[in-house]
């Protein structure tokens, strides 16, 4: 019999009765890897955890409301606290949002209410375009205490830019979103998760703070240069939820690294 993560539940099933379809293997592959990370790598590290809208009006990587504030329960009832920054390597969760869709802005009372206020990765390109914050959701979402970081000029892979089109799409990004915003932007998310030595480079030389990946791990999980990981738990079950917050699969961050990280 084999142990999988179905429908939020932990159920045995027989493999006999599994398809072999490629996706469902997949997934299958996936629930057997974040259960091993449960019960071989149990820990209470701070996460990062992030989703790309609370709406699925504007995209098909969007989660539902009623889905988002099951997460938040789950992560508080698990002894986790959501916070703006993370400050401790304990028990602590920061949210994350990538592309800046208007979702947010829309359910900015659901968010101000649960008292969680995303650090969101924006698009320059695309903001005021269809299904995108605008300039005047943006700062008022600002003015409330939500967080706006760069996710690059126009969302493509870094490591592929020469130099010139690493600086518009790093430190062009920055500039504009403190004119925009009035102040600092200290935050940078990676599209893709696609990185390098050379991007690193060019974001410590532009004044970036935190550089964030797509890399399956605890927030700090020593990957040199400041580079933050983050999970994806958008369309994540609460069992699935809890396997990631209190546990770590190396499997999957060497998997994540060596698609991401061109030296």
């Amino acid at each position: 019999m084999l142990v999988i993560l179905l429908s939020g539940e932990l159920e045995a099933v027989s493999p006999m009765s599994y398809s072999f379809k490629r996706i469902k293997m997949k997934k299958l592959l996936y629930h057997l890897v974040l259960l091993w990370g449960y019960v071989f790598h149990h820990n209470t590290k701070s996460k990062v955890l992030y989703y790309h809208d609370i709406s699925t009006e504007y995209t098909k990587q969007g989660t539902s409301k009623q889905l988002m504030r099951s997460h938040f329960e789950e992560i508080r009832r698990l002894g986790f606290m959501i916070v703006k920054n993370i400050s401790s390597p304990k028990r602590q969760v920061q949210i994350c949002f990538d592309d800046g869709w208007a979702g947010l802005y829309e359910n900015k009372d659901f968010f101000i209410k649960e008292g969680v206020f995303p650090l969101t990765f924006i698009i320059i390109s695309r903001i005021g375009t269809n299904g995108y914050l605008t300039i005047d959701q943006i700062k008022e979402l600002d003015d409330l205490g939500f967080q706006f970081g760069s996710h690059t000029w126009s969302h493509k892979y870094l490591s592929k830019f020469d130099d010139d089109g690493l600086k518009h799409e790093i430190v062009d990004s920055k500039v504009y979103l403190e004119r925009l915003l009035g102040h600092s932007c200290e935050s940078i998310c990676f599209p893709m998760g696609d990185y390098s030595d050379r991007v690193l480079k060019f974001c410590k030389e532009a004044g970036y703070k935190d550089v964030y990946s797509s890399i399956r791990a605890p927030y700090d999980c020593n990957m040199g240069a400041g580079v933050i990981c983050r999970n994806l738990i958008q369309d994540s079950t609460n069992v699935e939820l809890k396997c990631i917050l209190k546990g770590y699969s190396p499997i999957l961050r060497n998997k994540d690294t060596k698609r991401e990280y061109k030296a």
